[in-house]
């Protein structure tokens, strides 16, 4: 299955994978923050930087505000299996060269995100896993 992707889709994409990164009680750190806020300025992605004008910060952490949408709807949070499902299916294909019968040949896939998937439900680097070591940190350095 190949997917193609016209930019006002890979936009949209980023902007929604962004807002459920930031539609979190812990929030992301900081160098995380100002990465998306790189990114954004990079791509020139205005919706995607007037999203990120309003991110709160406590801690260090940054976070969208509670109730945050940029389309007026109530967030919804997901399960691992629905996030899985979504970025299996937005695995990014990139053409190299011209365009074949045997496309399959030509095209270089985002193993980094293929990784993630993977690694999801992993016991060791899965969600749980990463959650389960960042708490125990925090109550090391507290």
């Amino acid at each position: 299955m190949s997917l193609h992707l016209d930019d006002a889709q890979v936009q949209n994409s980023v902007i929604v994978m962004f807002q459920k990164l930031l539609d979190d009680e812990q929030g992301v750190s900081e160098e995380a923050y100002n990465e998306m806020v790189y990114f954004a300025e990079l791509m020139e992605y205005e919706s995607l930087y007037e999203m990120l004008r309003h991110v709160d910060a406590t801690d260090g952490r940054f976070y969208l505000p509670e109730g945050y949408s940029a389309d007026g709807k109530k967030n919804k949070k997901y399960t691992i299996e629905e996030i899985k499902y979504y970025l299996q299916g937005c695995i990014l294909i990139q053409y190299i060269g011209k365009t074949s019968k045997k496309v399959t040949d030509k095209l270089e896939h985002n193993d980094a995100l293929k990784i993630a998937i993977h690694e999801l439900e992993d016991f060791e680097d899965g969600i749980e896993a990463v959650l389960i070591r960042r708490k125990q940190n925090e109550s090391k350095s507290t």
